[in-house]
């Protein structure tokens, strides 16, 4: 019979769950006269989303002889909100048995990545004050390392939509098209002691949702160690097998501005390029010498950020465009930052603001009309619970609203096409002059990325099921998946032109949490770090 393997997306926010729901493993039969069924769980970070449902198919393909991918999908309506996806491939070997294998991934943040293969209680753990911004299948006391999946069996393998194709629940409260199981596998955009930030706002920034804090600053990053302790007395079940974990992936973000942001500038003439608010800022000041030589003063949408705009406008410093000086348009910043937690939020802090935590710590805490201590009132700061949330922050509305927002490259690119996410109001900045691609950030000219993480415990690997395979499938598994993923022929296609494999960086600054100069003098210590020396 034909090998059958196929992409499935669940998009849909999370609802609470009937109370101790049963935990699935594979919740279909084997198929195709396959002997068993296996599943691979990995939970966290929103910028890994894409990527790993982008994988699986290769992954399963190649390493376990399964069939070649057809990928479906996204399910309903919410696209721009998708958190579950699901791949199955059937008549795959798996410990010598022909076996169908299901690899799910579902996201939220860097930080419940982490928390959910420790088993941490995050309310005690005091980094959130909402039982509804814990996982509904934790809510429902299923365990604390259980997580929302995509339920394969609620899913029409046709269209790929899972459920109905909305946000639906059920009567018992359910959400329609998912189920819980073990996370395996955690995923962060950054080490668990690089998560230091804290915020306090919406879920969904001006789409709203209830209010939520998320502090991590006083346990400087998420607990790892068995034993730990943070401020509650709560004990992590199960401690990191790394604290740093797997680097397997190197990732460029990138800036997004909503389109209503503009800036005016020289068309042609001696002055092209320059900042204009009239025609005769574009005068050729040569022109008494013989020629005019004029351009035209044209406005467009903004195309890039340097580094001393972001860090005014995510410190505060700054909060309308016109600030920035003639030309840019006069309309107040709406500053889209994701939550605290996430991992996109921290590489923001730690890579262009090198605040080391501190000063979006101070200053980016808590969204309101003041924006947050120190912060000029005029501007407007929200929190945003994933990726997703973030675009639609940027995305609000298509005039005169000044937002911008960070996400990783590909988001609107890649991803938008492949999980049908729209966003018609937001478009794309260089950084510096750069793009976020694969050239520009193995090259070394583009310093706004971060080396994906994945973390496991002794514990979410081995974890006993109800399955016929031993317990070590899981850890055979991921150990496969880390070998796949070490050859650059791992990249799907199009993410190729943005992605890039630690060992493809010609430079590489080294953990998140060092400040890019600090780094370079740890890889190169040849340079000196007196900033009176000429290669500082």
């Amino acid at each position: 019979m034909k090998k059958q393997l196929l992409i499935l997306a669940m998009a849909g926010a999370m609802a609470m769950f009937g109370a101790n729901a049963a935990l699935a493993t594979c919740n279909i039969s084997p198929l195709n006269g396959d002997a068993q069924c296996v599943d691979f769980n990995i939970h966290g970070a929103s910028a890994e989303y894409d990527f790993f449902n982008a994988v699986a198919p290769g992954f399963l393909e190649t390493e376990f002889g399964c069939s070649s991918a057809k990928m479906l999908g996204p399910a309903g309506a919410l696209g721009n909100t998708s958190k579950y996806g699901v791949t199955v491939g059937s008549e795959c070997t798996v410990n010598g048995k022909k076996t169908t294998i299901v690899f799910r991934y579902s996201s939220k943040a860097s930080w419940d990545g982490i928390a959910g293969i420790t088993g941490e209680n995050e309310i005690l753990a005091g980094y959130t004050n909402q039982t509804g911004d814990e996982d509904a299948c934790v809510v429902a006391g299923d365990g604390f390392d259980v997580r929302t999946y995509a339920d394969e069996n609620q899913c029409n393998w046709g269209t790929g939509v899972c459920g109905d194709g909305t946000n639906g629940v059920t009567p018992s409260g359910n959400p329609v098209g998912t189920l819980c199981a073990h996370a395996m596998v955690g995923a962060s955009d950054v080490a668990a002691d690089e998560l230091i930030e804290n915020s306090t706002g919406s879920l969904k920034g001006p789409n709203g949702s209830y209010v939520v804090f998320r502090n991590f600053t006083t346990s400087h990053g998420v607990n790892t160690t068995q034993g730990a302790t943070n401020g509650t007395g709560k004990t992590i079940q199960w401690p990191l097998a790394n604290n740093y974990g797997d680097e397997l992936l190197v990732v460029p973000f990138s800036f997004y501005a909503n389109n209503s942001v503009t800036a005016s500038t020289c068309v042609g003439g001696a002055m092209a390029g320059s900042p204009c608010a009239s025609a005769s800022d574009c005068d050729d000041p040569n022109a008494y010498k013989g020629g005019a030589n004029n351009g035209t003063c044209t406005s467009a949408q903004i195309s890039n950020m340097t580094r001393e705009m972001a860090v005014q406008i995510f410190a505060g410093v700054v909060d309308n465009w016109a600030d920035f000086g003639t030309g840019y348009v006069n309309l107040p910043i709406q500053v889209c930052f994701r939550h605290a937690g996430s991992g996109s939020h921290a590489t923001l802090d730690w890579t262009v603001m090198h605040g080391a935590g501190q000063l979006m710590g101070t200053l980016a805490t808590a969204q309101g009309s003041t924006n947050g201590p120190g912060i000029n009132p005029a501007g407007y700061m929200w929190f945003n619970d994933g990726t997703g949330d973030a675009l639609n922050c940027a995305n609000y509305q298509a005039s005169n609203w000044g937002a911008v927002t960070y996400a990783d490259s590909d988001y609107t690119t890649v991803q938008a096409g492949r999980f049908n996410k729209t966003y018609a109001n937001v478009h794309e900045l260089t950084y510096q002059g750069q793009p976020g691609s694969h050239a520009a950030l193995v090259g070394g000219s583009y310093d706004f990325y971060t080396t994906e993480h994945l973390f496991t415990t002794s514990h979410s690997l081995s974890y006993s099921d109800s399955q016929t395979p031993p317990q070590n499938y899981a850890i055979n598994m991921y150990a496969q998946l880390k070998n796949y993923l070490a050859s650059p022929s791992s990249l799907p296609s199009d993410e190729a032109y943005f992605w890039a494999l630690p060992t493809q960086m010609t430079w590489y600054y080294g953990p998140a949490a060092t400040p890019p100069l600090q780094e370079l003098y740890q890889t190169y210590p040849f340079l000196s770090q007196d900033p009176t020396e000429p290669n500082y």
